[in-house]
């Protein structure tokens, strides 16, 4: 069958669901939804100072990262005004996560109906209103027939469109959702859920790629990455952009504003860009386990910093996971931000099919 058909039936779904979901989009756009995009960039200013550690931070020993939370003091900690109950944090839970869920992916992981274990979960957070980001990516780098990967996407919910949502489920089966609202405040519970969901239902993954909507994948690159991993070094695992020495934002009016009593430290501790991070499995599953004992942070990465800070995990810098868009450069990087539209995406990987198509006629002609 001619490639031109098969594209066209691969992303005939898409088309039927995009024009069936317009009018709830219209009527979206006339209560005034406002959906963000956010650029991680805007709150991460770095400065030469130094930083005292994270005052949470201060009542832990700086033990080597083992498969348990290190071993907490019983005695209270003081660093200046501020005083920290070490104990109380690992033994009561601060940070419940009430949410239920709403659906869950079929044929994902092995628990869930998959044949076999993904070595590879590629989990994407998506704004629910985003049908349009998911679909793109379903049809582009997240269209992949290799069952060592599997992909599906975190979304939280909105009223508006339950049943578009439903819809799509029925579809793909490809979304994990729980119950609260999908708003950019809620974006650590989103994470949080993505992390739980990981270890409760494809524990046997090996790596965890926990990336935006917005976001361009590398596959091969990123496959390459992880087989460059070797067997003695597939723990401890946490790689992505790093930033340090972020300033927390204290002007009222900023959409990162963090006040003293939430934060009292003038710097986030060192965090990975959450827009793209990869994680080892051991890793997620000693995040999800910390959850409920540290006080949440509605900004997902730098919580996830804080508490990779606790648990003294490493974080790794790969200037290949980029924080910008860079269409010349999709080759060599492993992911790219915010391609713009989900036609933009389409359109740079139709790009690529043709040159590859192109390539593998002059290989095929070399030969004859």
């Amino acid at each position: 069958m001619n490639r031109q058909i098969i594209k066209i039936l691969r992303t005939l779904p898409a088309v039927i669901l995009l024009v069936s979901i317009s009018s709830v989009m219209l009527m979206v756009l006339s209560r005034h939804v406002k959906i963000e995009v956010t650029s991680l960039n805007e709150i991460s200013i770095p400065t030469d100072e130094t930083e005292v550690p994270p005052l949470i931070i201060t009542a832990f020993p700086r033990t080597k990262y083992t498969k348990t939370i290190p071993t907490i003091p019983i005695e209270t900690t003081t660093l200046g005004n501020a005083t920290v109950k070490p104990r109380v944090l690992f033994d009561e839970i601060i940070n419940p996560h009430p949410y239920r869920y709403k659906c869950i992916p079929s044929r994902v992981c092995k628990s869930t109906g998959n044949q076999v274990h993904p070595r590879l979960l590629i989990l994407v957070k998506s704004n629910v209103f985003q049908i349009g980001h998911r679909m793109a990516i379903r049809a582009t780098w997240g269209n992949f027939t290799n069952s060592s990967i599997q992909i599906a996407f975190l979304l939280g919910d909105s009223p508006l469109i339950t049943s578009f949502t439903k819809m799509e489920y029925d579809l793909y089966e490809d979304m994990v959702q729980e119950d609260f609202m999908d708003e950019y405040k809620n974006n650590t519970l989103k994470t949080i859920m993505g992390f739980n969901w990981a270890v409760s239902d494809c524990s046997q993954a090996k790596f965890v790629l926990f990336v935006d909507d917005d976001y361009y994948v590398n596959i091969p690159l990123l496959l390459d990455l992880i087989e460059n991993i070797t067997e003695s070094e597939d723990e401890n695992v946490f790689i992505g952009f790093k930033y340090e020495h972020a300033v927390v934002r204290r002007k009222k009016e900023s959409k990162w504003y963090v006040s003293t009593d939430e934060y009292p430290n003038k710097h986030w501790p060192p965090y990975i860009s959450g827009g793209s991070m990869l994680l080892s499995m051991d890793v997620v599953k000693e995040i999800s386990k910390t959850f409920p004992h540290v006080k949440q942070i509605f900004i997902d990465d730098v919580y996830l910093g804080i508490v990779a800070e606790i648990l003294n995990i490493t974080l790794t810098h790969d200037k290949r996971f980029e924080v910008k868009y860079v269409p010349e450069k999709l080759d060599t990087l492993i992911t790219s931000h915010d391609y713009g539209s989900p036609n933009v995406l389409v359109h740079e990987w139709n790009i690529d099919d043709d040159e590859d198509d192109a390539i593998s006629t002059v290989e095929q002609n070399s030969r004859t």
